[in-house]
């Protein structure tokens, strides 16, 4: 069971869903030690940035020279993923 907002005390039938370890993962907080402000996303010693998501089984991951690039493709694969999820769970 995942909570929609969040909130762990929360447990309005509207707040909660069914999901899976990967659903549940994908909607978590960002975690206390990124710097960036963006979840999946990281900046190497070297200054590139990295936009990194794991789906299932599924690691991927990509260089790119702005943050703002990469930015956008992880969120581009979190829709791909919630929009193929939404796809599968209607079947």
């Amino acid at each position: 069971i995942d909570h929609i907002n969040r909130n762990k005390l929360d447990c309005r039938k509207s707040n909660l869903r069914i999901a899976d370890y990967t659903l549940n993962s994908l909607n978590r907080n960002i975690q206390s030690n990124n710097i960036c402000g963006e979840k999946g996303v990281y900046k190497t010693k070297a200054g590139y940035w990295i936009a990194k998501i794991k789906i299932g089984d599924i690691n991927l991951c990509k260089n790119f020279f702005t943050k703002e690039d990469a930015v956008y493709q992880r969120k581009q694969w979190e829709k791909e993923f919630h929009e193929n999820y939404n796809m599968e769970m209607s079947i």
